[in-house]
């Protein structure tokens, strides 16, 4: 079963049913990955509207960034470093405990994304996070 779940009262907003395989979560998407149809299919009614999404790195992805970023929506979570599309550095990097890599990519004025990896002893954690960004937030436009 997935759910959507709201962070502080734990109240269900979307749930859909993991019946195998076959398993069919929406009609849309269907170029994406099956979690990334997942994520879409559960925050539809949210997304175009301000929210900000956390997830855990199961359902997290460069892929799902692209995809929610698309529909102003930000998010920010863990990202598995062995993740398809991921910066190559982002995947081989060698950082000691307190070290931090940080990615940086404006696609224009109004939208900046941030992806973030900080590794301690063996185990690395990727934080990435969109933040959907309007001009008044940026003192463009006045």
């Amino acid at each position: 079963m997935f759910m959507l779940c709201e962070s502080h009262s734990g109240y269900v907003w979307s749930i859909k049913i993991y019946v195998g395989k076959g398993t069919d979560v929406s009609e849309e998407n269907k170029e994406c990955s099956f979690f990334t149809q997942v994520v879409l299919a559960l925050s539809k009614p949210l997304l175009n509207k301000g929210y900000c999404l956390t997830m855990d790195n199961y359902y997290n992805s460069p892929e799902l960034k692209e995809m929610l970023l698309k529909s102003k929506t930000d998010f920010f979570g863990t990202l598995r470093p062995n993740r398809k599309d991921l910066p190559k550095q982002l995947k081989t990097e060698k950082l000691k405990k307190g070290d931090l890599l940080a990615y940086q990519r404006v696609e224009s004025e109004l939208d900046e994304e941030a992806v973030i990896m900080d590794e301690d002893g063996s185990i690395g954690v990727i934080i990435l996070l969109v933040a959907v960004t309007t001009a008044s937030d940026t003192g463009i436009g006045g």
